[in-house]
């Protein structure tokens, strides 16, 4: 069964978005992940990397994460820092989280998008208003009220364990306006047949042909 969540942030102590990239970046049962931001905030103030390396996987090595944002002037210094904390994370085995930084043709970037897979079959993805920024990805004070929309397969047994450990756990704070669920239609003849899947897949190749390496 393929699920749709409409998230509404509410209250700075409740942040499914933050809590879902985590876990699914933590889970063995996911191979590869695209997470693209606006902004990557990590400096000083606020590192969005180390909230990462809290969450370090058992086998980093085995996982390969790409990363697409705008690099800018004043952005670059965090990207390229973000990116280099996610370097540093080191399997048993010595070998480390394969890192690919890419950037947006042109400084126009403003989507953020997360997409996670196992064997190249995307099983979950975020699409909504959330940077990688103490604001939207942080648990402090100061924060946004965000709209996100997540996208899973409920049959995908790490998607659902995700999900379940995200929305029915401790972190819930039980308000009713805060999360809305609903079914994925593929039959919808708006839908025209496409699966979650492949939905995923193809708005994960427009972002790659949108961006470029950054060595």
């Amino acid at each position: 069964m393929e699920r749709i969540a409409i998230i509404l942030r509410r209250s700075h102590a409740v942040n499914h978005f933050r809590n879902i990239i985590l876990r699914s970046f933590q889970a063995d049962g996911f191979d590869h992940m695209l997470l693209c931001s606006g902004f990557f905030q990590d400096r000083a103030a606020y590192a969005a990397s180390s909230c990462f390396k809290a969450a370090t996987p058992m086998y980093p090595c085995q996982k390969q994460i790409v990363t697409v944002g705008l690099y800018n002037a004043i952005w670059r210094a965090d990207y390229d820092s973000f990116t280099a904390g996610l370097a540093t994370m080191k399997c048993p085995c010595g070998k480390g989280l394969n890192v690919e930084k890419r950037k947006v043709k042109r400084n126009h970037w403003h989507a953020k998008v997360f997409i996670v897979s196992e064997a190249n079959s995307p099983q979950l993805g975020i699409i909504g208003s959330s940077n990688v920024t103490s604001r939207a990805f942080g648990n402090n004070s100061q924060w946004n009220y965000e709209a996100d929309v997540v996208l899973w397969n409920d049959a995908h047994k790490e998607a659902k364990r995700v999900m379940a450990s995200v929305f029915d756990g401790a972190n819930n704070n039980d308000d009713p306006y805060s999360v809305i669920v609903s079914n994925y239609a593929v039959e919808d003849r708006i839908n025209r047949g496409l699966s979650l899947e492949l939905r995923l897949k193809q708005l994960a190749s427009e972002i790659v042909e949108l961006s470029d390496a950054v060595e």
